[in-house]
């Protein structure tokens, strides 16, 4: 299937007739996690694989709500192991369903994220697929660290369990900081003559130690709480991995990995701005 005749509206169709229907039990798990009165299912995204200009495959990722009995991640993998061998639609066109592979990162949970994460300063994003970031009731393609971190902080703590520190989107928003980027914007074909437009590329974040100011003038964050911020911050970046970023995640945009990245001081950082 080549990548200009793909809708990515389709593969969410894909997706819930793999489960046996958006009102299979299967799909209901997925919608009734977090409570029943969540912005959006479960995490998980659907995303094309391609090859040579054509469609190859689909990259299917899903974290567990810790609150839910049903292991989503298993429900996901059985359904389409039961579709081995049988074909599907993909919008117009068919797909054979040859075999599945499961990849090195499967079965983590929210707790093996969080101690894995370490109290780093900086990280690189890579949005692998169009992304946009919802953010103050509209949507645009600049990748303002607020308007990252509380799509993952959203679905952390709703579906992990596990507390985050007060008032982190505000730390986020002071101290965090796009430090450098190579980005492309594309446009998205989602169904019929419809086009999202969204960026692809590397994001560089840097989380900077907060400074204190004129006598009298409390710091946000207190230096002994610094490493906590900064695993929180670390954490839920590698949610990424497994929910996407931004709008339409749960149909192909947003695909997202975590790197490492260089921590720079305050001035070299200056320095890269103004250059």
């Amino acid at each position: 299937m080549p990548i200009q005749s793909l809708r990515l509206n389709s593969l969410r169709g894909v997706f819930y007739d793999a489960l046996g229907g958006e009102t299979s039990p299967a799909a209901r798990a997925m919608h009734d996690a977090g409570g029943g009165s969540n912005r959006y299912p479960a995490p998980y995204t659907i995303g094309p694989v391609f090859e040579d200009g054509f469609l190859t495959g689909l990259r299917i990722t899903s974290m567990q709500d810790r609150k839910s009995p049903t292991n989503t991640g298993l429900m996901i993998e059985n359904a389409w192991q039961g579709l081995q061998g049988k074909t599907v639609r993909v919008g117009s066109a068919a797909m054979a369903v040859l075999g599945i592979q499961e990849q090195p990162q499967s079965g983590k949970t929210y707790e093996q994220i969080w101690e894995e994460a370490q109290p780093e300063q900086g990280l690189q994003l890579e949005f692998t697929m169009p992304t946009r970031f919802p953010f103050h009731k509209y949507s645009g393609v600049l990748p303002i660290p607020q308007a990252v971190w509380q799509f993952y902080e959203w679905r952390w703590r709703t579906f992990s369990g596990i507390a985050l520190p007060l008032e982190f989107l505000t730390w986020v928003s002071n101290q965090v900081h796009a430090i450098d980027a190579a980005m492309e914007t594309r446009l998205v074909p989602m169904k019929s003559n419809i086009t999202v437009s969204g960026i692809m590329g590397t994001v560089t974040y840097q989380a900077f130690q907060e400074k204190k100011h004129s006598k009298g003038h409390e710091i946000t964050v207190p230096e002994s709480q610094l490493p906590n911020y900064l695993r929180a911050w670390q954490a839920l970046a590698r949610l990424a991995e497994y929910c996407g970023t931004g709008e339409h995640a749960d149909i192909g945009m947003g695909r997202t990995r975590v790197l490492p990245a260089q921590v720079l001081t305050s001035r070299q950082a200056s320095q890269r701005e103004l250059g």
